[in-house]
């Protein structure tokens, strides 16, 4: 009974131990470059990269991207091949701009894990990249949503556990011709009198 007992204990802390060490690493998800500020109308494109892999795979990901829609509207999605060809049949894509504020991705490899690995090889792989053109004055935010239909899969078809980072796009006026007009006067102006306070 107490080496029974004592196997039991020794299994726990040994599974426990696993637990805890599988649960320390975390792959983290955002945007390259995290945050960058455009003028009205001009084009903003950022990359969505799963970096800190720590030699795990991206298998599949199904991922939605909330951004505000009254400061920038989404205009494409380029989906990168990391996850396989589609041409060849390794892989499928998706993309889906129909919802206002929201940018929707997902892809599916069909590559076995060893191949996933010997293709992505590295610390981190870029799955999209998303150009918005900026509207009225203000800042988006740019957020990963992760529930119950939103998550991204490594080796052995398993969810990995991944951090969020979040990104940002501001969008700043550009200083019209007759606002850099007053301020140009108003530094001549200043020149001159400072020159005429010094004359003698």
């Amino acid at each position: 009974m107490r080496m029974t007992k004592s196997l039991a204990l020794a299994a726990l802390v040994s599974a426990c131990s696993a637990l805890l060490a599988f649960g320390a690493h975390a792959a983290s998800i955002g945007f390259v470059p995290s945050s960058q500020t455009v003028a009205p109308g001009d084009l903003a494109s950022v990359d969505v990269v799963v970096s800190d892999l720590a030699g795990e795979i991206v298998s599949a990901y199904d991922l939605d991207i909330t951004y505000d829609d009254s400061v920038i509207s989404a205009q494409s999605v380029v989906l990168t091949s990391a996850l396989g060809n589609e041409s060849s049949f390794e892989a499928f894509y998706d993309s889906d701009l129909s919802t206002s504020g929201v940018v929707d991705i997902a892809g599916l490899s069909l590559l076995s894990d060893a191949e996933l690995l010997s293709r992505q090889g590295g610390d981190s792989v870029v799955l999209a990249t998303i150009t918005f053109r900026a509207g009225d004055a203000g800042t988006s935010s740019l957020d990963f949503v992760f529930d119950a239909f939103n998550d991204i899969k490594g080796s052995n078809g398993r969810v990995l556990d991944v951090t969020p980072e979040s990104g940002s796009i501001g969008v700043v006026p550009e200083p019209t011709s007759a606002a850099l007009f007053f301020v140009g006067f108003a530094v001549a102006h200043g020149a001159i009198r400072k020159g005429r306070a010094t004359t003698p």
